[in-house]
């Protein structure tokens, strides 16, 4: 089973949620990351590596997978226009921020996780590698 945390969710309603998982699915669930280019993706993953290990869950890349690549961004919006019934310009938030919601390749997703960096076409200070200290 993917447990799939809500960001709004508190650090101790998130744990709690976890926690009951972990407890009821015993060997068989992991705790979903999900990294989609968000402005809260570094403290996103900070709070599930905090997670993680006082869980016992698992973590797994994962990604809401909507379209195979980038470039079917727009007609993921046409589609979204019509399953809420608004015309495409009325939709708003209802659209995705953003076209990250693609297949990626695993060694992406594997980059993703480490936090060593983001993807050639745009790189975030957040998720840049901290400097070593020697």
């Amino acid at each position: 089973m993917l447990y799939v945390p809500s960001r709004s969710a508190s650090i101790d309603t998130g744990l709690a949620q976890a926690q009951w998982v972990a407890h009821h699915f015993e060997q068989r669930s992991w705790l979903a990351i999900e990294l989609l280019h968000g402005l809260d993706d570094a403290a996103w993953l900070a709070t599930a590596r905090e997670v993680s290990p006082r869980t016992g869950l698992r973590m797994v890349a994962a990604g809401d997978i909507h379209m195979h690549v980038r470039s079917r961004k727009p007609l993921q919006d046409v589609l979204t226009a019509i399953r809420v019934g608004k015309p495409l310009v009325d939709c708003g938030y209802e659209l995705q921020p953003n076209a990250e919601r693609h297949c990626v390749r695993a060694c992406d997703w594997r980059r993703f996780i480490r936090g060593s960096c983001w993807t050639k076409r745009s790189k975030s200070p957040a998720a840049a590698p901290s400097p070593s200290t020697s």
